[in-house]
C-alpha cells in the first residue's frame, strides 16, 4: 500500500505595505475635479466616519425600534449614553426622554 502524500501549498508573500505619498491628511474633497484629487483624498466619503486620529471607519446604518411613532413631533436628538459597563440608547422626542428596552 502506497502512503498518501500531501502538498502543502507554501505561504503567500505579504504585499507590501501602501503608503501614502501625499501624506495620511487627506479626506473628502469636494473643491475639485474627480480627476485633479490626490490619491490620500476621496470625493465621497459616504458611510464612513473619522474616527480620533483621522483613522476611517465604517459607519453603521441604524434599525428601527419599534413599529409606534414615540410622539407627534419629530425625533430631536439620538445618542448612545454609556455608565459604569452598560450601553444605552437614547432619544428625546416631544419633550420627552425614551430609552430603548
Amino acid at each position: 500500500m502506497k502512503p498518501i502524500v500531501f502538498k502543502v501549498p507554501s505561504r503567500p508573500q505579504q504585499p507590501p505595505p501602501f503608503d501614502f505619498p501625499d501624506g495620511y491628511t487627506g479626506g473628502m474633497r469636494i473643491d475639485l475635479s474627480p480627476d485633479k484629487i490626490p490619491p490620500n483624498s476621496s470625493p465621497s466619503m459616504e458611510n464612513l466616519n473619522y474616527n480620533e486620529g483621522a483613522v476611517i471607519s465604517k459607519r453603521y446604518g441604524y434599525s428601527k425600534i419599534s413599529e409606534a411613532s414615540l410622539a407627534p413631533t419629530p425625533i430631536r436628538a439620538m445618542t448612545e449614553f454609556k455608565t459604569g459597563g452598560v450601553t444605552e440608547f437614547l432619544v428625546v422626542c416631544g419633550g420627552s426622554l425614551f430609552k430603548q428596552n
